[in-house]
């Protein structure tokens, strides 16, 4: 009894814990081309919709930003300080957003005259319209409530305002009347449809919305061709109606040609516009950007209107290298303008990101618009009188985060054996300002301490694999052979999964040379875990259905072998509402409770926590503890690993996301106990459980002898030995000990390693 109270007291002490959310970590360092990303861990854009608006209510204007690619939206809080950039990410302030029901556009405004911002994004339910939401203070925070579904026009005979994912709409108070009018493409004509807001006319209650189409000619313009983003000027086609009535009394044009104008049927226009006003001369009509989905530029028009009447405004001269006098915009596919001040000088910017969705399955083609280098700030150095626009940056906002393209799937990984975790991300493709789709797996090494990681990018293409041209690349690794070195497995998009050895002689760089291909389901991301303690590696395999597979190695353990034993491994479904899942796994014991965990990322970006898995092996459901353990708006296309990268005996998780980004948490998990060092030495025993055979690695700078005790739960002395630092891994054989948990303590003068392991 005396024996067995020693040893509780003995492990509790070692590795007693705390259950408490994760914590993200915002101090470590991270940095690109010398460049420091103080805020790494905000993960990147694909393709943002910018939406300024007042969150706080102290009188300056926020920004959310709506990633098209998510149909998520994050606040960036405005600090105000004059002719400054100066937000901070607050995802606090949207607390009150209903999450997914924004998608493809949003716009802020008062629309029911109560002071509070109500919402115009993309019809939540059904699609191809607009839908409002209307705001409510709730403790000092924005709640929207959908209001109206889909916005019709009030004619005779109403319509449904259409509006696609493909046109980007303007809400704005083309009349000046005090209410926000809707103007935006057709539906399948060139031309430009212009919905007045009938509020004021009216003089309708605030809270009675009603459109009213004025003319689908607005602006006396078409994008007529359907091969080009060509714009004709003084254009009146046969389906125009509703512009003014000329001044020599002439029948109002309801169809009939006017002498000196276009009157080219557009008839069915190619997919894919985005519309922008902005008054450049101050003389209160609006100029437009026009964007297309298969050009790089936005065409500026110019409007002379020249009475009270918006049904007169004529665009009568335009820029297809806007802006001419500055560095033109160059936006591959699909650019959108957003004309707001960012920099708190009461002068409004422009913004420029594409409005296209960018998606794996491209893969970095001609297709493609940036997802880096992807937001383009033009500050505007005019003044109060006329606009005036320099191109400042490409990475507004994005210059503080990392952000490695589409898609990342990122593990540690200790590529030159200095006993410092780093980081390898494999990534759908990147493609930025210089045109050249990177497509290879991306190293960040670790340049800092045991105790103080930092991590640097020093290769886009490390292993040299960008060669293969795949795309959508989830890597792990592990010595497969049992050579001593780290072997590659390789998931990719297509649906295959490439296992890899290192043939690199001891000490040099990795050669990976591929050795087998597995046929998975799409997106396969792979985990090499020892499953069934036979000492030979398994794989766990996640792919898009949200489930896992479970590969076998059968082989022998110099040539690993892989069979599909378990193609629905757990019943695991991370699916969440989505119509895919996106599994992306980790298992271990995470808690250091003698246990088996797992952790899996998913679609929606909740990641899932199963425990006990031992207790359902091989082929019963897994008892799900948390469906979202981070508690975190981590985007999509959560990927999970795990180590402790800075020696304090806690587990931290690398998270990887949709937009490119990374992520750090300190999970709060006790691995072991450590006294107080300068230098902190890392200690892992594996597999857990074990059966067999069990192995002990570790790494210190120090040379003196390291001593390795294993006690059981009695606390008997199981094993003892002491050996040279310079053996830093050792196999012993357990298959004559009794199952149960055992205690294994690594030692080196002071300092002191210890963790649970349970022999099956």
């Amino acid at each position: 009894m005396r024996a067995t109270l020693i040893f509780f007291l003995l492990i509790t002490g070692l590795l007693a814990q705390a259950q408490q959310t994760p914590v993200l970590l915002k101090n470590i360092p991270f940095s690109v081309d010398g460049r420091t990303a103080s805020a790494y861990y905000e993960g990147g854009f694909n393709n943002p919709v910018f939406a300024p608006v007042d969150l706080d209510r102290d009188g300056d204007e926020d920004l959310v930003v709506l990633e098209k690619s998510e149909g998520r939206v994050y606040a960036y809080e405005n600090g105000g300080t004059p002719n400054q950039v100066d937000y901070t990410r607050n995802d606090d302030l949207v607390v009150g957003f209903p999450q997914g029901s924004f998608t493809e556009f949003l716009h802020f405004g008062d629309v029911n005259c109560d002071g509070v911002p109500d919402a115009f994004t993309y019809t939540p339910i059904g699609g191809a319209g607009i839908g409002l939401f209307v705001g409510e203070w709730i403790n000092n925070r924005l709640h929207l409530e959908l209001y109206i579904n889909r916005l019709y026009d009030a004619s005779p005979q109403p319509r449904q305002i259409y509006a696609d994912p493909t046109k980007k709409p303007e809400f704005i108070d083309v009349n000046h009347d005090g209410d926000l009018d809707i103007i935006l493409f057709g539906q399948f004509d060139g031309t430009v449809e212009w919905y007045e807001n009938q509020q004021v006319e009216t003089g309708g209650p605030c809270d009675t919305v009603t459109f009213l189409i004025k003319t689908n000619c607005w602006g006396e313009f078409c994008e007529c061709s359907l091969i080009t983003n060509e714009i004709t000027l003084n254009y009146y086609g046969p389906q125009c109606f509703g512009l003014w009535r000329p001044q020599n009394n002439q029948q109002e044009r309801q169809g009939t040609a006017e002498e000196g104008k276009d009157t080219t049927n557009p008839g069915t226009r190619h997919a894919g516009s985005t519309f922008t006003l902005l008054d450049v001369d101050k003389d209160g009509w609006y100029e437009a950007l026009v964007g297309d989905a298969g050009y790089d530029n936005l065409i500026f028009l110019k409007n002379n209107q020249a009475g009270g009447n918006p049904t007169k405004d004529r665009m009568v001269d335009l820029d297809t290298l806007f802006p001419v006098y500055d560095r033109p915009i160059d936006f591959p596919v699909f650019p959108a303008g957003y004309y707001l001040d960012v920099d708190n000088d009461g002068l409004k910017d422009l913004l420029v990101a594409s409005y296209g969705v960018n998606s794996c399955a491209l893969g970095g083609t001609a297709d493609t618009s940036y997802n880096t280098g992807n937001v383009w700030w033009y500050k505007n150095i005019g003044t109060s009188t006329r606009d005036s626009f320099q191109l400042v940056s490409r990475n507004f906002l994005v210059e503080n985060m990392i952000d490695m393209g589409h898609y990342t799937r990122s593990v540690f990984h200790d590529y030159n054996g200095d006993g410092l975790l780093d980081i390898v991300m494999g990534r759908c493709y990147s493609y930025d300002t210089s045109r050249q789709v990177q497509r290879g797996l991306a190293l960040f090494e670790n340049v800092g301490t045991a105790t103080a990681p930092a991590f640097e990018l020093r290769d886009e293409d490390y292993g040299n694999l960008a060669r293969l041209g795949w795309f959508g690349m989830a890597p792990a690794f592990g010595d497969l052979d049992n050579d001593g070195d780290e072997d590659l497995v390789i998931g990719r998009q297509a649906g295959r999964v490439y296992i890899l050895e290192n043939t690199a002689p001891a000490g040099q760089p990795a050669t990976f040379v591929s050795i087998d291909t597995l046929r998975t389901g799409g997106n396969p991301t792979p985990q090499i875990i020892d499953i069934n303690d036979d000492s030979r590696p398994d794989l766990v395999i996640g792919e898009i259905q949200g489930r896992l597979q479970y590969w076998q190695n059968t082989g022998i353990e110099t040539a690993p072998e892989f069979t599909k034993t378990e193609p629905f491994f757990g019943e695991v479904d991370t699916r969440n509402g989505d119509f895919f899942g996106y599994a992306e796994p980790w298992l271990g014991d995470f808690d250091g409770d003698g246990h088996l965990e797992a952790l899996v990322g998913s679609n929606s970006g909740a990641v899932f926590y199963y425990d006990q898995l031992e207790l359902a092996l091989p082929s019963a459901p897994w008892k799900l503890a948390d469906s979202n353990y981070l508690q975190y708006q981590l985007g999509r296309h959560a990927s999970v690993d795990v180590a402790d990268i800075d020696d304090n005996g806690t587990l931290d998780i690398l998270v990887g996301n949709n937009r490119g980004g990374v992520l750090l948490f300190n999970s709060d998990q006790m691995v072991s106990a450590a006294s107080p060092t300068a230098y902190a030495p890392r200690f892992t025993a594996f597999p857990n459980p074990a059966h067999n055979w069990l192995t002990l690695e570790w790494w210190s700078p120090s040379s003196a002898a390291v001593q390795l005790t294993v006690w059981d739960v009695m606390g008997r002395l199981q094993y003892r030995e002491t050996v040279q630092l310079n053996r830093q891994q050792m196999r012993l054989p357990i298959g004559n000990w009794s199952p149960g948990l055992y205690l294994v303590q690594w030692q080196q003068g002071e300092v002191t390693r210890a963790t649970k392991v349970v022999v099956k």
